[in-house]
């Protein structure tokens, strides 16, 4: 089905094959990509780990450098994915308010709340750049039983909050237009887990 400008930010909608993707697809598609990523990331967490619990239970040993290597991995698998959390609704939303508010009044709540979580990922992602970019060019090292590098992690780190500011952003011009056309504003499931 294809995204039409009346239509709010709807990252599940694709464009239909003769159509031009929009931006808000495209924005589906890379968070998506780096969710896929981040997911191939973990396999060799996975493998590592099993390897070392196989290798401790056999010899009383583990796999020299395991915790490190996983410690590492994990800062990238997580970072990856923060874009496609955001685009795919999965981090934690706290509906109770702004579902008994107005429409108008929702909506401008979850503006206002996206543009200060824009502004501050935006000035993290500058500090953790300038972290990650000291850190590579020091070649810097987790050092343990075994040297890991950990600028690779540190790299992964502003780039994902680079991701997830993006889509901030994406879902703070869809309130704007919503705004705008004076659209109803959704009502969010509130989920329990008790």
């Amino acid at each position: 089905m294809a995204v039409t400008e009346s239509d709010a930010y709807r990252p599940d909608e694709l464009a239909a094959a003769d159509e031009p993707p929009t931006t808000q697809v495209r924005t589906k598609r890379l968070a998506n990509t780096l969710s896929i990523v981040a997911g191939l990331g973990l396999l060799p967490l996975i493998m590592l780990t099993i390897a070392d619990v196989t290798r401790r239970s056999a010899t009383g040993k583990s796999v020299l450098g395991t915790v490190e290597i996983i410690e590492i991995g994990m800062v990238c698998v997580v970072f990856l994915a923060m874009m496609g959390a955001q685009v795919n609704e999965r981090h934690i939303r706290t509906p109770l308010v702004t579902n008994r508010l107005p429409s108008r009044a929702a909506h401008v709540v979850r503006l206002v709340a996206a543009l200060v979580s824009i502004g501050f990922l935006s000035w993290i992602v500058y500090e953790t750049g300038q972290v990650a970019m000291a850190s590579v060019e020091a070649r810097e090292y987790r050092f343990g039983i075994v040297r890991v590098p950990i600028y690779p992690a540190k790299v992964f780190i502003p780039i994902g909050l680079a991701g997830f500011a993006f889509a901030l952003v994406m879902e703070a011009l869809s309130l704007v237009g919503k705004l705008r056309r004076g659209e109803e504003a959704d009502k969010l499931a509130v989920e329990s887990t008790l």
